[in-house]
């Protein structure tokens, strides 16, 4: 049958491309009035509608797929490399610690035999060989905590804190410090972790000062859904614009001849918190001290429990 009247309506996307159309055709002529013109186009127009969101929907998915094939990768890529730190740390601490063992007997038993020079060179060997232990034993740590090794515990904040002031004692009595700790909370976490948590934040804030006794304040508010944890101290400080470059492993703000570290102290705070479902940060200014905070979820229903508190003694911990 031939055709008299034709009728073509494209199909543009949002963008205005055309992806196609629809073409009616009829053997009467002028079988097709405005009225038909507009209903195809309203046709056209939700169908236009429809593969465009089909379109996207389509690319969008690719991309989580490219996004998921990514992270897969980046997942075992950091896990081989967790698992490689780990291999070889373990495996340096032995070899390490010969080397420690003789160049201690070196400098004990012919320190007298050597002029100044070489025994500037014994103890610059010496303190290379303690900072690498410092290292070695950071990036063990590290890697435990990436690599989930941790065992979950009611867990009272207070006795992780006081051990971690316990093991810091000589540094807190050199400094003549005073430490101010508040109620802290019962939480559900890993014990060993947190005691290394509060050895780092407590240790910085004896490391970072400005010559001035450290006066360190430690406490907890209640927040809606968890706990606010706060270490604040009278330090150096520290620029705004540093406030997250100091959770980057390895970064370090100040020369290893002002302040000594191997720059993973912070990483492995931020990792101990983010594994316990909080988060981590600084409020900080040059020269103003810094409060380092933490928030954890609810670890009991009870809430927190009593924890010891005084006046200050001038030098150590209330």
């Amino acid at each position: 049958t031939a055709v008299r009247s034709y009728l073509a309506v494209p199909l543009r996307t949002r963008s205005g491309r055309i992806i196609g159309g629809i073409y009616c055709a009829h053997a009467q002529p002028g079988r097709f009035s405005l009225h038909h013109e507009r209903l195809v186009a309203g046709i056209a127009a939700l169908a236009a509608i429809a593969l465009d969101n089909a379109r996207l929907f389509e690319g969008e998915r690719r991309q989580r797929r490219l996004a998921d094939n990514r992270a897969g990768e980046l997942a075992r890529s950091n896990a081989e490399l967790e698992q490689f730190a780990y291999i070889c740390s373990h495996d340096l601490q032995e070899p390490l610690r010969m080397i420690s063992s003789f160049l201690g007997l070196l400098e004990e038993r012919y320190r007298e035999q050597l002029d100044e020079r070489g025994r500037g060179f014994i103890a610059r060997a010496v303190a290379g060989a303690s900072r690498m232990q410092n290292l070695i034993r950071d990036i063990l740590s590290f890697s435990r905590v990436s690599r989930g090794e941790r065992a979950e515990e009611r867990l009272e904040l207070r006795e992780a804190l006081d051990e971690a002031l316990s093991n810091l004692q000589p540094q807190l009595d050199a400094a003549h410090a005073i430490v101010e700790v508040g109620i802290l909370p019962v939480v559900r976490g890993n014990r060993l972790q947190f005691l290394q948590l509060f050895q780092n934040l407590v240790g910085n804030a004896l490391k970072f000062t400005d010559g001035r006794s450290p006066l360190i304040r430690i406490a907890a508010q209640r927040e809606e859904s968890g706990w606010r944890v706060t270490v604040a101290d009278n330090g150096i400080g520290i620029a705004p614009e540093h406030h997250r470059r100091i959770f980057q492993v390895f970064q370090r703000l100040h020369g290893r001849e002002r302040y000594e570290g191997t720059g993973i102290g912070l990483s492995l705070c931020e990792k101990i918190v983010l594994a316990h479902g909080g988060t981590i940060g600084v409020e900080s200014q040059p020269g103003e001290g810094a409060t380092f905070w933490f928030t954890l979820p609810d670890g009991e229903s009870s809430g927190v429990m009593a924890a010891v508190q005084g006046t200050p003694l001038g030098d150590g911990i209330s």
